[in-house]
């Protein structure tokens, strides 16, 4: 067993957050007068990902973006809703769709039984994973679950694996792989904790930054840990 301990990021890891999104979003945004179609589910998420860009840089704080990107989405048709309230009622909708990536139960399955230490790692919120998680029926494999507004630091910040492996009882940093979508949280931030990184990359797309190893699907990472 080349790496006993995984850190696994959530989405677009082991969930598939696109289509949970789109559920969420259409059962929220309509009640609140938003225009429907692919147009906007677009806009959307081009606001959504560059509030995510700015959270990881440690630009701005969660508890801001989660309400202004629906400010942002809203104002740009005209609309003022209490975007508050919209986030509250997005976010519990978010949590009621455990969608999987393909091959994410059966992998957590059978590592867990060759007797890895599992732990969710996520930038995401914890109203959401945590009946994400419970529902889709991988809780038992795992040891851990680590949410960054729980932990209080957001990846990829030094800080936020601190407390990981704190938890953990600071394990050899030598035992441990961090597997995620994400170059830019992912990815940098288990380089700047000193443990191996393992890019899922179903996309076939060109790293922009160093990892120890890339997998094209969830399947081919048993080879690596």
């Amino acid at each position: 067993m080349r790496y006993p301990i995984i850190l696994l990021d959530a989405d677009y890891t082991l969930f598939d957050f696109d289509r949970a999104e789109g559920c969420a979003l259409e059962a929220t945004l309509a009640r609140y007068g938003a225009p429907e179609g692919a147009e906007a589910m677009a806009r959307y998420r081009a606001i959504n990902n560059a509030y995510w860009a700015k959270l990881e840089r440690g630009e701005i704080e969660k508890s801001v973006m989660l309400v202004r990107r629906f400010e942002d989405f809203f104002g740009s048709y005209g609309l003022s809703p209490d975007c508050a309230a919209v986030n509250r009622e997005y976010l519990a909708c978010l949590g009621t769709f455990s969608f999987l990536i393909s091959g994410a139960f059966e992998l957590c399955e059978r590592l867990h039984e060759k007797g890895h230490h599992l732990c969710i790692v996520t930038n995401g919120t914890a109203v959401a994973n945590a009946s994400r998680l419970r529902d889709s029926g991988l809780e038992p494999y795992f040891d851990g679950i680590f949410i960054s507004e729980v932990v209080g630091a957001e990846k990829p910040s030094p800080r936020f694996f601190e407390a990981v492996f704190a938890a953990l009882g600071n394990p050899p940093l030598e035992d441990c792989i961090i597997v995620g979508d994400s170059l830019s949280s992912d990815m940098r931030g288990g380089r700047r904790a000193g443990i191996a990184t393992c890019w899922f990359n179903p996309e076939g797309k060109t790293p922009n930054s160093d990892c120890d190893y890339v997998i094209r699907n969830l399947a081919e990472l048993e080879r690596v840990v």
